[in-house]
């Protein structure tokens, strides 16, 4: 199964109601928007694996750390968007708002503005890093495998996003192999449990 079909399997119900309830949206417009955003998520993390050194960063950075869905959005509302805007930051680099405007162009039936499109991306971003670590696990993937099965993820979300990912195709995308790497422990502790400072 694609990260993109596991995705949308794990978010289906009572899920997107937990996220949709963090952003301060209705569940159904989180659903309608959903469809745009996880694509450009995943197709942005696809592009930046395309280097050996990328791809053996996010290996490195993902085995440190264990994590789920439902261990994401029992997360406190403001830990979540805040370390998912981090991770948002990363990925898309300078493209960061051109990528938030395009999905709010891609899901303007939803009825949400910009910036609640903004805070859906944040939301979503640790999630799809949690299943992409459930998955090399479970698949049992090397830096090589990874990078594969990303690239085909990509794929296929540059096919269900039509033309709106062009803007990725540009120069000047994020390297979030080199933050991941560099700070995964300040910055995916938290998403995958190594974060959790109570007691």
């Amino acid at each position: 199964m694609s990260l993109l079909d596991t995705l949308k399997e794990q978010l289906a119900g009572d899920a997107i109601g937990k996220l949709a309830s963090k952003i301060g949206i209705d569940a159904n417009q989180a659903k309608s928007a959903i469809g745009a955003a996880l694509p450009t998520i995943v197709s942005a993390l696809a592009k930046n694996t395309k280097s050996g050194d990328g791809a053996a960063k996010l290996d490195k950075a993902l085995d440190k750390h264990d994590g789920g869905i439902a261990a994401k959005l029992a997360a406190a509302a403001p830990d979540l968007l805040s370390e998912g805007q981090k991770i948002l930051g990363h990925v898309f680099g300078k493209k960061k708002e051109t990528a938030t405007n395009e999905v709010a162009k891609a899901a303007s039936g939803s009825g949400l503005d910009v910036s609640k499109i903004g805070d859906l991306l944040a939301g979503l971003a640790p999630v799809v890093l949690g299943a992409l670590n459930q998955k090399k696990k479970a698949e049992g993937l090397d830096a090589s495998g990874l990078a594969q099965s990303l690239q085909a993820d990509g794929d296929k979300a540059k096919q269900e996003a039509g033309g709106a990912l062009a803007f990725l195709d540009a120069d000047g995308d994020g390297d979030v192999m080199d933050d991941i790497a560099e700070k995964g422990a300040g910055l995916l502790g938290g998403l995958f449990g190594g974060g959790d400072k109570k007691g």
